[in-house]
């Protein structure tokens, strides 16, 4: 259920960012499956906030509980080469994938679902990973800090934005905004 709310919303935010004449639209490749190996954690400035390690614990032991650590829902990325991939949501089921693969289960992971974007500035990442991280049935809540730190990077990008072009922005990755 989980993997169907998660592609609903990426779908979502596709279909209002055609409306709104976002950019980010001609960003999007596809979804696809990427190989595991081909995964990067994020640079700071496309992080839409750190890791928190108790979250990622507790992925770990859903994941484990799963049987073969089968994901219930897909993750973003950027294509950054053709072997490598950056991840822009979902960095916490990453990394919890990723220490499942380094410590317990070597053959786990091959390939995950993800949906590709291509050449996305960080403000365009923050931005698309703060509408998707605002999914609180399959995302960890952010902290109202976590949110204004993620608009200061946006901002930081983009100083010139005006009210306007802000509400396009987050509507465009946000469901059910008008």
């Amino acid at each position: 259920m989980h993997f169907l709310l998660k592609q609903d919303i990426t779908k979502s935010a596709l279909e209002q960012e055609k409306d709104s004449g976002n950019s980010t639209t001609r960003k999007y490749e596809g979804t696809v499956e990427v190989e595991f190996e081909k995964l990067v954690m994020p640079t700071k400035d496309y992080m839409v906030r750190p890791l928190n390690e108790e979250h990622i614990y507790n992925l770990e032991i859903k994941l484990l509980a799963a049987g073969n650590g089968i994901l219930s829902s897909m993750i973003t990325v950027m294509r950054q080469a053709e072997d490598k991939f950056m991840v822009i949501d979902g960095n916490h089921r990453f990394q919890a994938m990723a220490n499942i693969k380094k410590s317990k289960h070597p053959d786990w992971f091959k390939t995950v679902t993800a949906v590709v974007y291509v050449d996305m500035t960080p403000g365009h990442a923050v931005t698309l990973g703060v509408g998707l991280n605002l999914d609180t049935q399959t995302s960890l809540c952010m902290t109202d800090y976590e949110i204004v730190e993620s608009i200061r990077k946006i901002f930081k990008e983009n100083a010139s934005m005006d009210e306007t072009e802000v509400n396009k922005l987050f509507r465009a990755t946000t469901v059910g905004s008008n």
